[in-house]
């Protein structure tokens, strides 16, 4: 009897390890770029779809808002006088000193005995929402967009309600390093931000209550110096 030959192991047909993961990983990415694809074109098609992307795009947008925010000393308020304990009226724009930094020598602005604060506004322009900060009155303003799609057919697709804290009025001296005028100005210990975006014809309006720690004075007469 004669016995079969011996084989070679390295006659033998099939992948080998390297080839094996190298063909995983090709398939892996022709699967990812399938769902890429494919998910694209839901958000282009369905209303849903760009839907919960402009609600992403606001949720992150007002995260931003809700960070600058809690760093005002000052808000300008446009508006008339609100007892404590109430709302004020809505504000379409959001002008306050505020310490982005953390650092007392940057800004050149002062709210009572609070130096080196910077000048932030917060607005809309057409369909976006823009902030807008200054160091100093002569200084060139630096901007960053927010969001891009906000509702177009809303005029008050941004604005802002301030909550008067019960300590009442207080005098604060408001301005710059240069020149400074006293307010007799209220507090506020939260404020409420609404954002209606808008896409493909859907709208979505997402309203978020921000506490304000550092109940930051509302300086009548609208911008602060």
């Amino acid at each position: 009897m004669r016995w079969p030959d011996k084989v070679d192991s390295n006659s033998r047909t099939g992948f080998t390890y390297p080839e094996m993961a190298f063909l995983l990983l090709v398939v892996a990415l022709f699967l990812v770029g399938i769902v890429w694809v494919v998910n694209a074109a839901i958000v282009k098609s369905h209303p849903l779809g760009k839907s919960d992307v402009a609600g992403r795009d606001a949720e992150r947008a007002l995260d931003r808002i809700e960070a600058l925010l809690k760093t005002a000393r000052v808000f300008a308020y446009d508006g008339r006088a609100v007892r404590p304990g109430l709302w004020t009226p809505e504000q379409g724009v959001l002008t306050f000193l505020g310490d982005l930094d953390g650092d007392p020598e940057t800004g050149s602005y002062v709210a009572g005995e609070q130096k080196g604060l910077e000048r932030v506004v917060i607005y809309r322009q057409e369909r976006s929402l823009i902030v807008s900060v200054k160091s100093a009155p002569a200084a060139p303003a630096s901007t960053v967009v927010l969001l891009r799609e906000l509702s177009p057919r809303d005029p008050e697709a941004f604005s802002g309600r301030f909550r008067v804290a019960a300590s009442g009025a207080v005098n604060i001296t408001v301005g710059t390093r240069a020149a400074a005028a006293v307010f007799s100005a209220m507090r506020a210990d939260q404020i409420r931000v609404s954002i209606a975006t808008g896409v493909g014809g859907s709208r979505l309006l997402l309203d978020r209550q921000i506490g304000l720690p550092l109940e930051p004075a509302l300086a009548p007469g609208g911008t602060p110096p």
